[in-house]
């Protein structure tokens, strides 16, 4: 592992424990372009993430690790609950080892595919700064909200972006 590799997953190693905070969806404009992504599975199989897709996209990243990932992930959950049926997908994406992921698997519910980034390339694309962080992808694959903090998916801001996205 180089260098340029440790640096970004240090930096979010180091963000993974500060104090939990709950952050709102912000709007932002990044074009991820035509972007695909070869990830694995936890069962180390081989993924193609395409970014584009004719849903609805939440990318959330989180680690086995990190104490703000564990709190926020019972209000995704629910939130999936709710949404998944209105074509809301979801692709968790784990910075951190095959074996790790595996055992907090079963402990812990993560909703979603789960694909693990055990060498930052998608932390590097979406330019991720601190876990957990979550962006939502419109339909052409631009990201057009972002939070880089745990998000209570439960609260009626958050809610109401999504059903405005949702509604034609």
């Amino acid at each position: 592992m180089g260098l340029v590799t440790v640096r970004p997953l240090l930096a979010v190693l180091l963000l993974g424990y500060a104090q939990i905070v709950h952050s709102d969806l912000q709007a932002h404009s990044q074009s991820l372009g035509q972007h695909q992504l070869v990830l694995s599975n936890e069962q180390q199989q081989e993924h193609v993430f395409v970014l584009r897709s004719d849903q609805l996209t939440i990318v959330h990243f989180w680690a086995s690790w990190c104490g703000p990932c564990r709190e926020e992930l019972p209000s995704l959950n629910q939130f999936m609950q709710r949404f998944q049926p209105q074509g809301v997908r979801l692709v968790s994406i784990a910075a951190d080892s095959h074996v790790k992921v595996r055992r907090f698997l079963q402990q812990t519910a993560v909703p979603g595919k789960i694909l693990i980034d055990q060498y930052g390339r998608a932390l590097r694309l979406f330019g991720v700064r601190g876990m957990p962080s979550s962006y939502i992808l419109d339909r052409n694959g631009q990201v057009i909200y972002r939070a880089q903090a745990a998000v209570d998916w439960q609260d009626e801001r958050v809610i109401e972006k999504i059903q405005r996205l949702l509604d034609p």
